[in-house]
Parts: structure tokens; C-alpha cells; sequence
């Protein structure tokens, strides 16, 4: 049985030699952290199953994460993809099966002619 716990991911940002970065340099970036010069930044993470996005857990947060029991997994904060459980994956693999599906089923087309 899968578990959400099984692929956790984690960031590491070392700026402890470099320049790093300021508030003004992540502005344009949403959700971004400026890790500035001589910081390291360490923190888990998790892909939301129903749309892919990398989310950076935060240490502090008291209210529940969103979870889907049905594919066992952490979601994002995305009302969307806490609504249904809709697999990125699943939908990806439905695609890919149509696809085959179509190619199959298209007969190939000759024309002939008397030339």
C-alpha cells in the first residue's frame, strides 16, 4: 500500500559563501524565499498529488494540511485539488491510454491512383 509518507522531499539553500539573495530579487517570484547572504535555508517537502506543485511544509503551521484519503497523499493548498480527488498522475496516464487508443483504431490511408 503507498504512503504518503514514502517520498518526502527536502530543500537545502546554502548562502553561507555567496552573495545570496534579497526580498527585492525574489519580488517578482510568488511564494519565494530570499535567502540572503551567509544563511542557510533548510526545508522538507512534498509534491500535492492532484496538480504537482512543489510545496515547502512550514514548521509553524497549526491548521491541517490537506490530505485525500483516497490516493493517500498531501495536497496543496489549492481549493481545486482539495475539492476531488483528481491524480495528476491518473489524468496523465488517461491521456497517454486515449492516445494509444486512437493511434490504434486510425486505419492507415492509401490512395491509389492509376498513374
Amino acid at each position: 500500500m503507498p504512503s504518503r509518507r514514502l517520498h518526502p522531499g527536502y530543500l537545502v539553500v546554502d548562502h553561507r559563501d555567496s552573495p545570496g539573495l534579497t526580498s527585492a530579487d525574489v519580488a517578482h517570484m510568488p511564494n519565494a524565499v530570499a535567502v540572503g547572504k551567509g544563511e542557510l535555508f533548510e526545508a522538507d517537502a512534498f509534491v500535492c498529488a492532484h496538480c504537482s506543485t512543489t510545496v515547502l511544509k512550514n514548521p509553524n503551521r497549526t491548521r491541517p494540511r490537506g490530505y485525500c484519503a483516497k490516493c493517500d497523499a498531501y495536497l496543496c493548498d489549492n481549493p481545486i485539488c482539495n475539492a476531488t480527488c483528481a491524480p495528476v498522475a491518473k489524468l496523465l496516464d488517461d491521456a497517454q491510454e486515449k492516445a494509444e487508443k486512437d493511434l490504434r483504431e486510425e486505419s492507415p490511408k492509401i490512395i491509389l491512383t492509376d498513374i
